[in-house]
């Protein structure tokens, strides 16, 4: 299966990896300095395809990565009982160990083999919290529903799944409009350092998640309740994110939600899942985070060798 095409003469290097690489530019908002824009279409140049021996390896990657980041799964029922309740999204540290699955538990060992969990792709509602009224959630839990899932499979939601801060405490507001945000461990209502790090650690491969895991990827655009210029696929996060599961076959509820297949058949047009395509639409999408340079420059380095580390794998084994 071919996931991204390229008729260019750059070297094969690792999809995921190049991603990894990507994030970092996007982050660097498209307002950023050229050479970082350069950078990145020249990047998305090297992605090519993967054989079934490779892309297991990245798999396995992708479960030790999950491992080390302590990425944490809720379980479904347990989204269904706060459906139920008409509450919202509640933060990753607030999810009860009981209504959790930490890390690679539960996975299978190969990639091709069925998982009992599921990604959420969305666009957060407002700054402070991805779903203040609750609506998002029982958006999710209908998909859930849809797909047939149990109560005992687990999904990834940003919000729930990796350490936040509680953006919604009024004294933590208070301080970032003074510009005076504690550091981490400073105030209650920000990540503890133990949690930044985990943070870090997760946001450093995140991309894994809607690609090689081969993960069912739940994509909740959230149609006619976003602001102009607010939409799902003018968000930079959630059009990679989108852009990464179509390519690689992992959209999951296509089938059940109309506006999904709407924004797959766009896609289509765009040929987002091609070099030149991707590269054209990603320039209309927006991010509010700035990132840095250096940084960049050593991501894509580190991507560069590590495909050529994946491929001695390969060959000593």
């Amino acid at each position: 299966m071919v996931y991204f095409v390229d008729s260019g003469s750059w070297p094969r290097v690792h999809a995921a990896g190049v991603v990894f690489y990507l994030q970092a530019v996007f982050l660097s908002g498209l307002a950023g300095p050229q050479s970082l824009r350069l950078l990145a279409v020249m990047s998305f140049k090297g992605i090519n395809t993967y054989n079934a021996e490779e892309l297991q390896g990245l798999y396995l990657e992708f479960l030790a990565y999950l491992d080390e980041a302590r990425v944490k799964w809720v379980r479904v029922g347990y989204l269904r009982r706060l459906a139920g309740l008409g509450s919202q999204m509640v933060r990753c540290q607030e999810v009860p160990d009981v209504e959790a699955v930490v890390g690679s538990e539960g996975f299978p060992c190969s990639r091709d083999q069925q998982k009992p969990r599921y990604v959420v792709s969305h666009p957060w509602m407002s700054p402070a919290h991805p779903d203040p009224g609750g609506e998002k959630l029982q958006k999710l839990v209908e998909q859930l529903n849809l797909l047939g899932a149990s109560d005992h499979e687990a999904v990834f939601v940003d919000y729930m799944g990796l350490p936040q801060h509680d953006a919604q405490d009024p004294d933590l507001q208070r301080l970032d409009g003074e510009s005076r945000w504690p550091k981490p461990g400073e105030h209650p209502a920000v990540r503890t350092e133990a949690e930044e790090l985990l943070f870090k650690r997760a946001l450093g491969s995140f991309e894994k998640l809607y690609s090689v895991a081969g993960v069912r990827v739940i994509v909740l655009p959230m149609s006619g309740r976003l602001a102009a210029g607010q939409d799902y696929m003018s968000r930079g996060w959630c059009f990679l994110e989108f852009c990464l599961a179509y390519s690689f076959g992992n959209i999951g509820n296509r089938e059940v939600d109309p506006d999904v297949e709407r924004l797959c058949g766009i896609a289509s047009d765009l040929k987002a899942n091609t070099v030149k395509g991707f590269r054209k639409a990603f320039q209309r999408t927006h991010f509010t985070c700035s990132g840095d340079e250096a940084v960049v420059l050593r991501l894509f380095e580190q991507t560069l060798r590590k495909k050529a580390v994946v491929r001695r794998s390969l060959e000593i084994v």
